[in-house]
């Protein structure tokens, strides 16, 4: 369809709808056969630990791990005893929107999403909500595929801890509007359970109530399907307004056409006589 014509908001959205469909289906065939796991979460957070820790790389060789911002864009990393695509997205930020753009690429091919926040800082800040607002309006059935993940939790004070976990969950109801899968976690205490063969530490991290809830949800198909039914719906009523803008276009311009069809008609009319007796007496003169 040509834009051209269109006034320019609609033809943007067009234009920006469509291409969201297009890169979807290329998404989708990349993605065929393949269950991943998404991890979003802030630079620092402790995503790319946890990815590291959910691969058992307990020398943080898949993910590379430091202070400074590293994850600048998608990680991948397969982990072949499982057959799980584990996926690390740049840290977001208001600060990164470029960044945000490539995340959001990989949400809607998730077949599960893991949501890291640092429970060191209390509850969620406004980037974190805005990403999980735009998240709730972007992936199908979110409270059954997100896991939020509070991370860095060894060492808090328990009664604090529980304090910041409820508070946590309460900003996610009603900021969100969902209930998702939620519990502190510390990727490097259960790094350390595992390399010293406590159970003991090991369980209370956490972590293996977190891949307990990606085996469970296994059968969770990806987000795609839905992503590219509602993108599709959505062109196709913008569609519909582009053309029905395009018939009022013309037949206001018809009836523009029409109406001054009408008033020449009407001129012509009411000066025939006196025009042709011009005519006629400058006729005499040839």
């Amino acid at each position: 369809m040509n834009y051209r014509y269109l006034d320019a908001e609609l033809a943007a959205r067009l234009e920006e709808i469509g291409q969201a469909y297009d890169a979807a289906l290329a998404r989708r065939e990349e993605a065929a056969d393949v269950f991943s796991v998404v991890i979003i979460g802030q630079q620092n957070n402790g995503k790319s630990t946890l990815c590291n820790a959910l691969c058992r790389d307990w020398d943080n060789r898949k993910f590379p791990v430091a202070d400074r911002r590293l994850t600048s864009s998608v990680q991948e990393e397969l982990d072949e005893d499982s057959g799980i695509l584990y996926v690390d997205t740049p840290g977001f930020s208001s600060a990164t929107t470029s960044d945000d753009e490539r995340a959001r690429a990989e949400w809607i091919r998730a077949n599960l999403l893991i949501f890291v926040h640092s429970i060191r800082s209390g509850e969620l800040d406004a980037d974190e909500v805005r990403i999980l607002q735009s998240l709730e309006s972007a992936v199908s059935d979110l409270d059954r595929r997100l896991f939020v993940a509070c991370s860095k939790a060894g060492g808090e004070n328990p009664d604090n801890l529980r304090l910041k976990m409820e508070s946590v969950r309460t900003q996610i109801r009603e900021l969100v509007g969902i209930d998702p899968a939620i519990e502190a976690v510390d990727s490097v205490f259960y790094q350390k359970g595992m390399e010293k063969g406590n159970e003991q530490l090991v369980a209370s991290t956490n972590i293996p109530r977190l891949l307990d809830w990606i085996a469970a949800g296994r059968n969770m198909p990806s987000s795609l399907e839905t992503f590219l039914r509602k993108t599709g719906d959505e062109y196709a009523r913008l569609l519909e307004q582009a053309r029905d803008r395009q018939r009022a276009d013309m037949d206001g311009m018809n009836s523009r056409r029409q109406s001054d069809k009408n008033r020449m008609l009407s001129c012509w009319t009411s000066h025939e006589s006196s025009v042709r007796d011009a005519w006629n007496r400058c006729a005499r003169y040839k």
